[in-house]
């Protein structure tokens, strides 16, 4: 009876204590919750974003942002032609002849071609002439016709004007841009700020090959296959006249000389009368002609600093614009 009283109590006494323990803990748990849901909400009410650690996620790249002004440019209003340089003319000449019994001195030696021919401007050759014992003294006369050749020397120069816009953002650049002037005005708004310079001009189009007919302001262009006969027949007949001039000749020999007298003489009336009409004039010495495709142009443009500073090299239709402050 006894030993089943203390039982009781040592029971109680645990229980006693068991429940003081859970009692304790529950309130420090209801405590901590309490504490943490304050925390919770006064985050809640300053922010709705949850804040990362700083050395994890508070990093900003650090970036550079460069803005270039945007240019543009446009050429209108071409007027362009190339000026061929020509060789210096050549002239047609017509030949006319006559002869005449050798004029001798006193002591029997001919005079010279001046005194037979009345010219230092002729061949002369000496040959068979009814004369008697005398020789005959025949004299090649060269005579102007009026006419000169021309051909293609090779040198080309550019003639040019056009109009040159630049599109920048402080407003439309104009400038007339022309080949009889070095640096032309560059305009904004009716103010001068710059100037433009053409450093280069060029061109893809072919050398002309033409020989040209000049007669007085007017000009043709030759019929080639006559032409060819033309120059055959002179570059025959010169350096023969050349040789023999002064001399006494054989009959055979002055047989040649008139033969390849006459043969010039047909292929420079047929050179004369079949002429065509020229491509191109001819302009202050040179063979101006219209230009077959535009112009390329290296185009330097220099700003007043007042604009900003400018850096760029623009291209159209294959003409380089620098634009440069």
């Amino acid at each position: 009876m006894q030993a089943s009283l203390e039982f009781l109590l040592i029971g109680s006494a645990v229980a006693a204590m068991c429940l003081f323990t859970l009692t304790f803990y529950s309130r420090n748990l209801l405590s901590e919750s309490s504490a943490l849901a304050r925390a919770a909400d006064s985050v809640a009410n300053s922010s709705p974003y949850y804040s990362q650690p700083w050395h994890l996620f508070n990093y900003t790249p650090q970036t550079t942002t460069v803005y270039y002004a945007q240019y543009s440019a446009s050429i209108s209003g071409r007027n362009e032609e190339i000026a061929y340089a020509l060789d210096p003319p050549s002239e047609v000449i017509n030949l006319t002849q006559f002869s005449h019994c050798t004029q001798v001195g006193f002591y029997g030696n001919p005079f010279g071609i001046d005194t037979q021919c009345g010219s230092t401007n002729a061949w002369m050759y000496f040959g068979s002439y009814d004369c008697g014992r005398m020789s005959g003294a025949y004299c090649i006369m060269p005579q102007s016709t009026g006419y000169s050749l021309e051909g293609m020397a090779g040198g080309r120069t550019y003639v040019y004007s056009f109009s040159l816009q630049v599109y920048t953002p402080s407003g439309v650049l104009l400038t007339q841009i022309s080949s009889a002037n070095a640096t032309s005005p560059i305009m904004l708004n009716g103010a001068v700020v710059g100037n433009a310079t053409v450093a280069e001009a060029s061109s893809i189009d072919p050398t002309p090959s033409p020989t040209l007919l000049l007669h007085g302001n007017s000009s043709s262009a030759v019929n080639q296959s006559q032409y060819s006969v033309y120059e055959q027949e002179l570059n025959a007949l010169v350096p023969m006249l050349a040789f023999y001039n002064g001399t006494g000749v054989a009959d055979s020999t002055a047989a040649s000389i008139q033969q390849a007298i006459g043969a010039y003489a047909t292929s420079q009336v047929r050179l004369l009368g079949a002429g065509v009409r020229a491509s191109c004039p001819i302009s202050e010495g040179s063979y101006l002609c219209p230009a077959a495709s535009p112009f390329l142009y290296l185009i330097n443009l220099t700003l007043s600093p007042s604009l900003g500073m400018a850096n760029q090299t623009l291209s159209y239709l294959g003409s380089s614009i620098s634009v440069r402050s």
